[in-house]
């Protein structure tokens, strides 16, 4: 009994690793997408940026539950137009309440004024700011769409965050009636980063939900951070409208806006325990057996 008893768990063990394992491909897969030298650098209004929702749209058709969203909107900075696309989805749990998550495309392309590189001509692959971020959502949204949660999730994928946080400015101003109340953000953006040693995450939420996600957060160091990234950042338009909203980032580092901000130097893992870490929040605080 006690050998039968060993060897299923055993099996459990290897089935988990295994299921660990892809988990670390599959976020490695996005990022190493999204910050190739081919899309130079995901500029906001950019064909590239078209080639990146086109990927999105991929990823985002899991189940028959999920509605696609597509927005197209322009804004002025510095007396220059720009065109640009966001895309995302929405997972309708036949609620009256929603949880938007979400994180932004955009990075600097060839980096301009906006590159804190000595080398500013040349292409800045955003892997952690935002890559990283990306490919966490779309993997959360794959594990939520499978679940039976007793509210909707609506998932956006931001663009002109890098010139001004332009997409989420227009989304909250355009936000639709079928989407019924929002009940909060969750946003990400750097999150490919962990210290190894240390194990870091930070988080710059609404008065409301301080303190809410600690229980969650046992794999990592859970710090919270000051309430600037917050307001700096895309939730911010949400957090002004007494939406209570949350930043989640692993930190900021050397190659922040570099032409070293590359797909090597991203800790999979770490992410892998940030995604697992906001899944089982989401499942103990909105799981329904209905």
């Amino acid at each position: 009994m006690l050998k039968t008893i060993l060897y299923f768990l055993f099996l459990f063990d290897a089935l988990f690793i295994q299921a660990q394992s892809e988990m670390v491909r599959s976020l490695q897969q996005h990022v190493r997408f999204l910050a190739a030298d081919s899309l130079k650098g995901r500029a906001t209004g950019s064909k590239e940026e078209a080639v990146v929702n086109q990927y999105l749209i991929q990823n985002l058709r899991r189940a028959k539950n999920v509605s696609m969203l597509h927005w197209r909107y322009s804004f002025t900075k510095e007396k220059q137009v720009y065109n640009s696309e966001m895309v995302g989805c929405f997972v309708n749990n036949k609620s009256k309440k929603t949880i938007l998550i979400s994180a932004h495309v955009d990075h600097i392309g060839w980096g301009s004024n906006l590159s804190l590189s000595h080398k500013n001509n040349e292409v800045h692959n955003g892997a952690d700011d935002n890559a990283s971020g990306v490919a966490l959502v779309l993997e959360l949204q794959k594990l939520l769409v499978l679940e039976n949660l007793g509210v909707n999730v609506l998932f956006v994928f931001y663009s002109g965050h890098e010139l001004g946080l332009f997409g989420s400015e227009y989304l909250v101003n355009n936000l639709s009636k079928k989407w019924k109340n929002i009940l909060l953000t969750l946003n990400f953006d750097m999150v490919g980063r962990m210290d190894k040693e240390l194990q870091k995450v930070f988080v710059s939420s609404s008065d409301s939900l301080k303190g809410k996600f600690n229980s969650a957060f046992t794999q990592c160091n859970l710090i919270e951070a000051d309430d600037q990234r917050l307001l700096s950042l895309d939730c911010s338009h949400f957090h002004k409208r007494g939406i209570p909203s949350a930043t989640f980032s692993t930190g900021m580092h050397n190659d922040y806006h570099k032409t070293s901000d590359d797909e090597k130097y991203i800790n999979y893992q770490g992410m892998e325990i940030l995604l697992n870490a906001i899944h089982t929040w989401l499942m103990v605080n909105y799981k329904t057996d209905n």
